[in-house]
């Protein structure tokens, strides 16, 4: 049944193949002047060009060899070539076949109409080669792509010393478990303004969060991710209760403090600020472990501290 399969698959692939290619020598051989030599020529060098990627593949598999290998490149740019060419027929008989409805063709063209269609073959074999080599040289020097793989290398560096950095902090303090927060939908529904939306949606959480947790396997450290809706919003101070994200959700939760201005969280109707981040941590710690406070809040045992990661 596979080989059956098989047989069918490869004449379509044959068939479709070899269409396209009679269709597009057919158009090019009437483009060509009638008594002209260049029509031996052109069988010539165009049915070896068709045959060069089928020939190399399969030659490829028996003798393998720099021949085969030249075969094969020269038969990938045919097939690059191929799919040009045939838009640009396709293009041309339709304007041909609307010019036979309405005729708008300018005089100069329908005067000498055999060179007019030599003319349009030459100009065609200048865009397509031009679009090749293009493609060539565009993609033997990826600029979009070096710069790419320089920031992804800068962020992978700058992600891997910044969870060395946190995985240090947990051995040094004999900490055995590490809570992260997530939010599935966190970059989805991001409402910074534009230019904090973008540089937000960059960065790799997912990726940071992968790292964390293969270090922490290879130290005995135990992970937990928690989804965080609402920690950034609930009072830490005043145990709040956190709600968890729901689609749709139309409740209007309300809470003992509110965020202050960046970095502080303060209780409504007195003095008392936090750091809002602290808030939101331990609020993590509270959602991932609700029985972690149970008996009060007596202190809080970490602040705040600024690292320069790349020093």
């Amino acid at each position: 049944m596979k080989v059956s399969n098989f047989i069918i698959f490869f004449s379509i692939v044959i068939l479709i193949y070899g269409s396209l290619n009679y269709y597009i020598f057919i158009r090019g051989w009437q483009a060509i002047p009638q008594h002209s030599n260049l029509k031996i020529y052109y069988l010539f060098l165009f049915l070896p060009i068709a045959l060069t990627f089928f020939a190399g593949r399969i030659l490829e598999r028996f003798i393998p060899s720099a021949f085969t290998d030249v075969l094969v490149w020269i038969g990938s740019f045919w097939l690059g070539a191929m799919l040009y060419f045939f838009l640009i027929i396709v293009l041309l008989d339709f304007v041909r076949l609307i010019n036979n409805s309405i005729q708008f063709y300018p005089a100069f063209a329908t005067f000498n109409y055999e060179k007019t269609k030599f003319v349009v073959l030459i100009f065609s074999v200048i865009i397509v080669t031009s679009l090749l080599s293009f493609g060539y040289l565009n993609a033997k020097n990826p600029v979009i792509n070096k710069l790419n793989l320089k920031r992804k290398c800068k962020g992978d560096n700058y992600l891997h010393k910044a969870s060395k950095i946190i995985i240090n902090e947990l051995i040094k303090n004999n900490i055995n478990t590490l809570i992260i927060g997530k939010n599935n939908y966190w970059k989805n529904e991001s409402r910074l303004n534009k230019t904090n939306n973008q540089n937000f949606v960059q960065i790799p959480h997912s990726r940071f969060i992968d790292m964390l947790k293969y270090k922490c396997e290879r130290r005995g450290i135990n992970v937990m991710c928690r989804e965080e809706s609402y920690t950034s919003k609930a009072s830490f101070l005043n145990l709040d209760y956190i709600p968890s994200y729901k689609k749709n959700d139309k409740t209007v939760y309300v809470f003992s403090g509110y965020r202050e201005h960046r970095g502080i969280y303060k209780i409504k109707n007195s003095n008392i600020k936090i750091n809002s981040d602290v808030n939101g941590a331990y609020n993590i710690l509270r959602k991932a472990i609700p029985n972690a406070f149970a008996n009060g809040i007596e202190g809080i045992g970490v602040y705040p501290e600024i690292i320069n990661i790349l020093k």
